[in-house]
């Protein structure tokens, strides 16, 4: 039989690397996707999506992002100006960390087969049965962890409404 310093030991063990594990989880990006609108620039309508980073410790890294407008079974991906994000900063007093991405076409495969063009697009928007999908995935600068986030949007009266995320 083991004494009981044994026990001890082995039990200070798993505590610490359960409270290093929960720790370590606990390290993940914090974003929020704010709600879109609609611009226009150079004549082109776009969309703009803010995203903001609320961690005031770490910034977030790696951002992916894709916007999409989904009717029914069919869904329209849209190419955005920068697919592929370095950072986000972190949140720091009186200061707002957000960065506006711009949705301002329709990707090569619905330009070149279909002939869509962001105005026949946000036709299909308006329509009650559609919403605009928005998913980032970002990675927390310090641990490596990422986690994806996903926002419905609902296009009503000129204005995005947040449509809560299925779980």
């Amino acid at each position: 039989m083991p004494e009981c310093s044994d026990w001890i030991i082995f039990g200070l063990g798993v505590l610490v690397t359960v409270g290093w594990a929960i720790y370590l989880y606990s390290l993940r990006p914090k974003i929020i996707i704010a709600n879109p609108s609609i611009s226009e620039q150079n004549k082109n309508k776009c969309i703009n999506v803010p995203i903001l980073n609320v961690s005031t410790i770490f910034r977030a890294s790696r951002i992916l992002i894709e916007i999409a407008i989904v009717q029914k079974e069919y869904t329209y991906h849209l190419k955005s100006d920068i697919q592929d994000f370095a950072f986000l900063p972190r949140k720091r007093k009186n200061e707002d960390p957000k960065r506006v991405f711009k949705a301002y076409k329709p990707n090569d495969f619905l330009t070149t087969i279909f002939d869509f063009d962001m105005d026949n697009l946000l036709v299909i928007l308006n329509q009650p049965d559609s919403t605009l999908r928005i998913r980032v995935h970002a990675t927390h600068s310090f641990s490596g962890l990422g986690k994806a986030f996903e926002q419905n949007f609902k296009y009503i009266n000129s204005t995005f409404k947040k449509i809560n995320n299925k779980k």
